[in-house]
């Protein structure tokens, strides 16, 4: 289709059908480029607005509303002024020195850093795979690979903040009182339970505050998690207290 009858005269269409054919001569394909174009012009933010709506995890499920929460942070903050750029245009030299950018202004040793462009490598490679007209990939090479290739990666350290063995007992008793008190926490006996839970289970902090009852049989004592950080899900043993 070369365009709407009218907007066309019969000789404008005569030279564009000319040119149409001398193209697919070439092996040039109208269409195909066309496809190839709007491709080009898919965004950062489109492709996280899709990668968020179509991404499964290794269940099946869709992502959690956190982890969504978190692309879209970074998209709209660490990478503002790049989400309404078309992704194909991202390359190795903005990354590196994004990279140096981030880790240069934020907290906890480059993690936020490590974290921003993990989602955006994860971006561009479901780019790579989504956008391909004539199966060809709008991009060839994932641009953040250059940090592995310059080792700019923050090595990632584990947390090792704990609770003192022999001040377990004095949190214990505060957050009893605090159950009953208010005294200090705002969220008073649930945010006192909350960290009790923690403390008895060893539960992630996300684990525990979106724990349903549905989830809890309090009968043989255990709690079931469906979706856990490995996606592999279990049932845990409660204690009695």
């Amino acid at each position: 289709t070369l365009g709407a009858h009218g907007r066309l005269t019969c000789d404008e269409a005569r030279k564009k059908a000319k040119a149409a054919l001398v193209a697919l001569d070439d092996g040039i394909d109208p269409q195909v480029e066309k496809k190839r174009a709007e491709a080009l012009a898919v965004t950062l933010r489109d492709v996280a607005d899709v990668y968020c709506r179509e991404r499964r995890t290794s269940k099946g499920g869709e992502l959690t509303a956190t982890t969504k929460a978190d692309i879209l942070k970074h998209v709209t903050k660490s990478f503002g002024d790049w989400a309404d750029k078309p992704v194909a245009v991202i390359t190795r030299d903005m990354c590196s020195m994004r990279f140096t950018e981030l880790s240069a202004k934020g907290k906890g040793k480059g993690s936020q850093a490590n974290q921003a462009f993990r989602v955006l490598r994860s971006l561009i490679n479901y780019a790579i795979e989504a956008y391909r007209p004539s199966d060809v990939p709008i991009i060839l090479d994932n641009p953040v690979a250059v940090l592995s290739g310059k080792k700019m990666w923050h090595p990632n350290n584990a947390k090792n903040g704990r609770i003192p063995l022999q001040k377990i007992g004095a949190v214990w008793n505060f957050l009893q009182h605090q159950r009953t008190t208010n005294a200090v926490l705002p969220s008073g006996k649930t945010g006192a339970d909350i960290v009790l839970f923690l403390l008895l289970t060893g539960a992630r902090w996300s684990e525990a505050a979106q724990l349903t009852w549905d989830r809890v049989n309090l009968e043989d004592g255990s709690w079931h998690q469906p979706d856990p950080k490995n996606h592999n899900e279990i049932t845990l043993p409660l204690s009695s207290p």
